[in-house]
């Protein structure tokens, strides 16, 4: 069998080594500088997929996994690092990032590492196999592993989620009816929603809708019923459950939303989150400010507070609702929140002239894309742009640096630890 050597970590979370004659492998669960004995197990064009049969020379940085389904479960790639290296490969992932665009911060990239490398997760999406399987995929598969707890995910989801264990019967009713089961706990409260994803015209029988009204009485998690984009709480009349998110030593507000909203899954990051990125804003009294896929208010409210006029974008309607209702809440009031989309708002603000000091934005994982020819038109002096995927970061910064923006901050967040995925922010300002 072949041996190589693991040149890097790229992005994926795979290593990258190549064969005496040049040919790139890749293969999962091995670090840089290791030799690896590989067995080849699917060939490409211009790489090969490989495992690894035996590790040669290990990293002194290799350790034994916390997770016994580590390398089974898709879910973690960089349990078997130790948490500090960890974090060092993830910052890597994103210097090379930026440096394969052409881009070069003004300034050295910073890291917020994490103070808990397990137990972090307030969100877990669990899928349920046609068997009642609950659990995640299979590496390079879509079979489900079953899993009765999982070390990343904060203690109260790992309660709720033996429960389910517990009640096979009740997997059972709701398996080839239910998708998913997303289970989300109160970073205030610890207080645990279960939402059940049905599929596409499916409906729970009486049979389980009583063994879930039941399991909501005596072991505690509320419970929603989601079909498409319609969220429902499972007892109708009773309000649908509430999140919170308590800011005690940032201008003392508190967030709160529902399971029907996004909020960032590691919550202690986050509060480290918000502070770099109003640290970045800078002093904002009277400023107009633009924030883009506002989502709850998780940066509009803090900002708001430091006295900028906010303007708060969002397409998903019951994230509008509670960002508003977090406005209020906060003794804020005078800002405005419109529903739509990235694409639709820009326009209307560049075809009425609109003009912002500062623009926030926090797109999901595909980044902004073509609307950043939109973005930079509206000549704001300083763009703060928050990421979890650094090649779609790369791809935008990249085309608003040659459009009049140079990046002269950028901070990594550890926010994902175990996972070869990491958050940004970004900071450009206008040449």
């Amino acid at each position: 069998m072949p041996r190589v050597r693991i040149e890097k970590i790229i992005a994926g979370g795979s290593g990258l080594a190549r064969l005496s004659e040049g040919m790139v492998v890749m293969l999962p669960f091995v670090l840089p500088g290791e030799l690896v004995e590989i067995r080849v197990v699917r060939r490409f064009r211009g790489h090969l997929q490989a495992e690894a049969v035996e590790i040669l020379e290990p990293s002194p940085h290799r350790r034994r996994p916390p997770c016994p389904l580590f390398s089974i479960c898709g879910g973690c790639d960089l349990q078997h690092a130790g948490e500090e290296f960890q974090a060092e490969l993830r910052k890597d992932l994103l210097t090379e990032a930026l440096r394969r665009a052409g881009i070069t911060p003004m300034q050295p990239l910073s890291l917020l590492p994490c103070a808990r490398p397990l137990a972090y997760r307030h969100r877990l999406r669990l899928h349920l196999a046609d068997d009642a399987g609950l659990g995640f995929h299979r590496i390079r598969s879509n079979r489900v592993v079953p899993i009765e707890s999982c070390p990343v995910a904060a203690g109260g989801i790992n309660r709720v989620l033996r429960t389910l264990h517990d009640h096979p019967d009740l997997l059972a009713g709701l398996a080839g009816r239910c998708e998913e089961i997303e289970l989300l706990q109160s970073p205030e409260t610890g207080e645990v929603v279960m939402v059940i994803h049905l599929r596409t015209g499916k409906k729970l029988s009486r049979q389980t809708t009583g063994r879930l009204e039941e399991l909501a009485r005596h072991s505690g998690p509320a419970i929603d019923i989601r079909r498409g984009r319609v969220l429902q709480p499972l007892m109708p009349g009773r309000p649908v459950p509430l999140l919170r998110q308590a800011f005690p030593d940032f201008d003392g507000y508190r967030l709160e939303w529902d399971s029907g909203c996004f909020f960032q899954a590691n919550a202690e990051q986050n509060r480290l989150l918000v502070a770099r990125t109003c640290a970045m804003a800078g002093e904002v009294h009277s400023q107009r400010l633009l924030e883009l896929h506002c989502g709850m208010g998780n940066f509009s409210v803090p900002l708001a507070l430091r006295g900028a006029r906010v303007t708060g974008v969002e397409q998903n309607n019951r994230s509008v609702r509670f960002a508003g209702r977090n406005m209020a809440a906060a003794g804020l009031s005078g800002h405005c929140l419109i529903r739509a989309s990235t694409r639709i708002a820009l326009a209307r603000l560049r075809k009425t002239g609109e003009q912002f000091d500062c623009i926030v934005l926090d797109p999901p994982r595909q980044g902004l894309g073509p609307e950043v020819a939109l973005l930079a038109e509206l000549a704001a002096e300083r763009i703060i742009y928050v990421s979890c995927d650094p090649a779609t970061l790369a791809r935008d910064l990249a085309r608003l640096t040659t459009s009049g923006y140079h990046l002269t901050r950028l901070t990594a967040v550890d926010m994902f630890p175990q996972t070869h995925h990491i958050e940004s922010v970004a900071l450009l300002e206008k040449n």
